[in-house]
């Protein structure tokens, strides 16, 4: 299969780019894993009973790269309602590696924002609300895709703010925009992660440009630095435009009059989704072998 995008009549969305490799899904397909350079395509198995589709209130993807194993994983947090109003969330992970999906220990949190989880330096994170019917954020919660293990983080100094946070990647550090002062400017933080510590460091501050309105920078579906140059200036997705955001001048400008809802930086690379997979299920079969 050269693309899954062959079929226009199926919404795709993307959930992540990582070394080449980028996964999309959509509402009637099981996620697929793509890199277009090589033109090579990889639909996910179907994991069926696994994902409760008709009690679901939301499921939220992610895509990363567990370093530790040299393997791909696509994760699938799912919400689940029930008739007496009570949520319960169940996590499926695939790896790319043994081309099967596994459930893991129950998410211990509230609910999850952003829809795709922000991959870096091996962890996938999301915004945590504490309301399901309000994006009112409490916190940030991490997957460890090594370790597949859940850790809450130690928010920025950014102040008292009822809006949510937004996340996004810097280069390979995580980075979260704080709406704040009176919704008048709003603060980007990088965070580094050194296991045990966590460190913010604000890089820039951005002052809302009153053209735009004020809905886009509160919005989970916004989007922060897509990329930095050596100048300072931040490339950024605000929808339904890519804007470009001076450093020196502060100042907010459009470079595309298209409108656009989803962006991924995507770094060309040979790797091969299908001759993964196909690696992995012959190394089971011969493990398989010696055990008898």
């Amino acid at each position: 299969m050269a693309s899954p995008l062959e079929n226009p009549t199926i919404y795709t969305w993307t959930v992540g780019s990582v070394n080449g490799l980028i996964c999309l899904y959509s509402k009637i397909e099981e996620p697929f894993l793509w890199n277009p350079t090589i033109r090579k395509s990889k639909k996910l198995p179907t994991f069926g009973d696994k994902l409760r589709r008709n009690c679901s209130y939301y499921c939220k993807y992610g895509f990363g790269y567990d370093e530790a194993r040299d393997d791909y994983k696509v994760v699938v947090v799912q919400c689940i309602s029930d008739d007496g109003g009570s949520y319960d969330t169940v996590v499926n992970i695939y790896s790319l590696k043994d081309d099967t999906w596994r459930t893991v220990d129950k998410f211990q949190g509230n609910f999850l924002v952003n829809s795709s989880g922000k991959f870096a330096n091996g962890k996938l994170y999301w915004a945590l609300s504490a309301n399901v019917d309000t994006f009112d954020m409490c916190n940030i919660i991490s997957l460890d895709l090594a370790y597949e293990t859940w850790r809450r983080l130690e928010l920025p100094s950014y102040g008292d703010s009822n809006y949510p946070l937004t996340l996004g990647v810097v280069g390979s550090d995580l980075s979260v925009l704080c709406p704040c002062r009176q919704v008048t400017n709003s603060d980007v933080w990088i965070l580094k992660d050194c296991g045990v510590k966590v460190s913010w460091t604000k890089i820039f501050t951005i002052e809302h440009h009153r053209d735009l309105g004020e809905f886009i920078f509160f919005s989970p579906i916004f989007s922060i630095p897509l990329c930095q140059s050596n100048k300072g200036e931040s490339l950024l997705l605000l929808p339904p435009v890519i804007m470009i955001y001076d450093g020196s001048t502060k100042q907010l400008e459009a470079i595309e009059n298209e409108e656009y809802f989803a962006a991924e930086i995507y770094v060309e690379s040979l790797i091969d989704p299908v001759l993964i997979a196909d690696r992995g299920h012959r190394n089971l079969e011969t493990s398989q072998s010696f055990s008898y």
